[in-house]
Order: structure tokens, then C-alpha cells, then sequence
């Protein structure tokens, strides 16, 4: 019987683009999705008071990299950890925790925008 290797999708604000990508890899992988905000609720809390966006920012740049640390911590050793920017220091602090496992992280650059890119004609 063949090992299942788990794949594990991780942004802090959940979207299409996370769906689709984890949609694509289901249907030979085990695959999670795991977000902190969904999209109508930051929408919603982007608009909104001051208290609301600080609400938003603790839920985006301290909750989610605690939480996203601790999942890595419990997933089986092999496993593929696919993290967006959002927020920007995940990715180095999941390639720091990967090690511990052996686990194998993926930087999924995540609204990136077209100015950005060296050639804005190319897809990233």
C-alpha cells in the first residue's frame, strides 16, 4: 500500500486562489486548507473601525503564524507545507520549522503584484 504524503495549504486570509490550488492536488494527496480569516470577514474588518483592523492585523501577523507552527509541529514527518506571504514572514519562519520534521515547505507568492514582477508580461 502506498503512503499518502499530506499536503498542507496555509494563508492567513482564505480566497479562490487557495481553493483552486488545493482542489487541483486533492485528488491524489491529502490535502488541508488551513486559514485564519476568511475573506468576508477581513473585508469586512479591512473597512471597518480602528479596532476592528487591529483586530484584523493580530489575527493576520500573530495568531496565524502561532497557529500555522503549531500544525507543522503535529503533521507527520515528509509532509508539504504550501505557504502564501500573507504574512510576509512565514515562509522563513515555516522553512525554519520544516527542519525539525523533515518536512518540505513550498513559498506560494501570493498577491503579487504585476509591477512587481521583472517582466510583468510573464505568469508567476
Amino acid at each position: 500500500m502506498m503512503r499518502v504524503i499530506p499536503v498542507i495549504f496555509s494563508s492567513s486570509v482564505d480566497g479562490e486562489l487557495i481553493r483552486y490550488a488545493a482542489s487541483c492536488l486533492s485528488q491524489d494527496r491529502a490535502v488541508e486548507v488551513f486559514v485564519t480569516v476568511s475573506e468576508t470577514e477581513y473585508r469586512r474588518k479591512a473597512k471597518g473601525s480602528f479596532l476592528l483592523r487591529l483586530n484584523l492585523r493580530l489575527k493576520m501577523y500573530c495568531l496565524h503564524p502561532v497557529r500555522v507552527a503549531m500544525r507543522m509541529l503535529f503533521a507527520p514527518r515528509g509532509s508539504y507545507i504550501v505557504v502564501t506571504t500573507n504574512p510576509f514572514f512565514t515562509p522563513a519562519l515555516c522553512a525554519l520549522l520544516a527542519k525539525l520534521k523533515s518536512q518540505k515547505v513550498v513559498h506560494l507568492l501570493y498577491a503579487l503584484k504585476k509591477k512587481h514582477s521583472m517582466n510583468s508580461d510573464a505568469i508567476i
